[in-house]
Formats: C-alpha cells, structure tokens, sequence
C-alpha cells in the first residue's frame, strides 16, 4: 500500500471510476487498490456493467484491509456471471 501519504488522493482516482471508458476504470481500481482508504469506492466497483473492471476491483481489494460487509461484497463475487470475475 501506498499508505496515508496517498490517501487524500482517493477522491480523484474514485472520481475516475465514473469514466466511460472502462480501461480507465481498470486502472482507477488498480490504483485504488495501492492506497490505504480504496477499499469503500473499490466495493462499489465490483457492481460494474464491465467484466474487467469487476475483476479488477476485486483484485484490488484483496490487498486491502476489509470490514465484514466489504468481505461479504468480495465473496459474492465468487458468483459472478463473468468467470474472469470470479
């Protein structure tokens, strides 16, 4: 993680993940993924209309730390239509 140095930089990279592009929105997960406080918006995106960005997210957020329902949101990914997903 990038740490506490980086965090005041999540709103810009979550910002990115409305984006209609969905390789920006790939990276924003990726980038989110690296800083300490991604996790919240990280959840979000596991709900994209995009298999890649999906599976990003929840890649992401395996190096992050997670409260129960984050955990819960990461696990039912393990059911997505997408395999690259699961």
């Amino acid at each position: 993680l990038l740490g506490v140095a980086a965090a005041e930089h999540v709103p810009a990279m979550a910002k990115l993940l409305e984006d209609e592009e969905p390789e920006v929105r790939r990276a924003a997960c990726a980038a989110l993924g690296r800083v300490k406080g991604g996790a919240r918006d990280l959840v979000l995106a596991l709900k994209d209309a995009e298999a890649g960005v999906r599976a990003e997210a929840a890649t992401a957020l395996g190096g992050q730390a997670l409260a129960v329902g984050q955990l819960t949101s990461l696990a039912s990914m393990a059911k997505d239509v997408d395999q690259e997903v699961q």
